[in-house]
């Protein structure tokens, strides 16, 4: 099976149905308040972020989106087109990886061993920016038991939306847990 080109391709059409879906869910905001555009952010998109959080690693690139100004999903800003970039080259590895996996070893791989310990290293940083983007960020110095309390709020009353952590987090920390086996795969091998 050709993972490596089914999966980048069935990503980018369910991030185009769901891009749609969320200009048709902030269409119907408008609707509802009179056709007034002014302060709707682009987290009103909701189906939009199903799919940013489905695809956590490829929207960190694009930073911090949820006070951005919602506008119609062109496929023709520089953001959504890095996005969707991301999210091919994503899923193209992911699946190059399951294509090897499934065919077994005899695929040309990687030689050199500090080009394996690159790579897993990241994996890891890449994941753990991930994670770190997944949670707002204060313009200010604030203690601990403020932030946890103010992020709860942001949970419990909107922001992206309960779903957006667990999913977010689930692609970061699965980054990070990909580097560190490939780590310890590599350590294992030295010693055999």
């Amino acid at each position: 099976m050709r993972f490596r080109f089914f999966l980048p391709a069935g990503n980018v059409i369910l991030g185009l149905l769901l891009f749609h879906w969320g200009d048709v869910q902030v269409r119907r905001i408008l609707i509802t308040n009179g056709g007034a555009l002014e302060g709707i952010t682009d987290v009103a998109a909701r189906a939009k972020y199903v799919h940013y959080a489905l695809n956590a690693p490829a929207w960190a690139l694009l930073g911090d989106t949820r006070n951005r100004l919602w506008s119609p999903s062109t496929l023709r800003s520089t953001d959504e087109l890095l996005y969707f970039l991301a999210v091919i080259l994503l899923w193209f590895s992911i699946g190059l990886v399951l294509d090897r996996q499934l065919k077994g070893r005899d695929q040309p791989a990687i030689k050199a061993k500090w080009c394996k310990y690159i790579l897993a290293s990241t994996y890891i940083t890449y994941g753990l920016f991930t994670c770190y983007s997944v949670f707002p960020r204060k313009s200010y110095v604030t203690t601990l038991d403020d932030y946890l309390t103010s992020l709860g709020d942001a949970v419990l009353r909107g922001g992206y939306g309960w779903w957006w952590y667990p999913l977010g987090l689930a692609g970061g920390l699965g980054l990070i847990v990909a580097g560190v086996y490939s780590l310890l795969r590599l350590r294992h091998d030295a010693t055999h």
